[in-house]
């Protein structure tokens, strides 16, 4: 049995610590977060690099005895493509069934365009002429005029003075199989 370099055994000590450090914030993480989406964010990025420190630190040691570490590499390249796939497909089914979160809303935010003008590449100044020149921009541009930003809504576009009653969940359906 040969002797591995120290600089080998130095920097797979590094990444097995690393790798332990990003298993440990991934464990907290799930003990931590409240409900089940923040849940799925602890695994899928700090457990998947500490796992992936670990396999790379077995990587470095088959590299030193001379070995290849073919199957260190096809398990840490299985890992980093399995991992988003499943969180994703996890959280669709989350919605899908309205699991309830305790995230609120996104923040508005009141600087700058609004996110659907500077994706469309409206600036002010175009905006502001199919806004006063009416069916004359809708001609141009073949777009509708838009409101000035301080104008009042009209009143037929004006928010409902109450909110809306919540449209009633639908009962989900037993499989076949569940009724025998």
């Amino acid at each position: 049995m040969s002797e591995l370099n120290i600089g080998l055994q130095w920097l797979a000590a590094a990444l097995l610590v690393l790798g332990g450090v990003f298993a440990l914030v991934g464990a907290i993480g799930m003990l931590r977060f409240p409900d089940f989406f923040m849940r799925l964010h602890a695994p899928t990025k700090a457990t998947t690099l500490g796992v992936g420190g670990v396999l790379l630190a077995s990587m470095v040691l088959s590299w030193g005895r001379g070995e290849i570490g073919l199957q260190a590499l096809l398990v840490t390249l299985f890992m980093f493509i399995t991992a988003p796939v499943s969180a994703n497909l996890m959280a669709q089914a989350a919605m899908h069934l309205r699991v309830p979160s305790r995230a609120g809303p996104p923040p508005a935010t009141s600087d700058g365009p609004d996110a659907s003008e500077a994706s469309n590449g409206r600036s002010a100044a175009r905006q502001g002429a199919a806004t006063g020149a009416g069916s004359a921009a809708r001609a141009a541009d073949g777009r509708k005029p838009q409101r000035a930003a301080g104008a009042a809504a009209p009143a037929a576009l004006a928010a409902p003075a109450a909110p809306a009653a919540p449209a009633p969940r639908r009962r989900r359906r037993r499989s076949p199989r569940a009724a025998r």
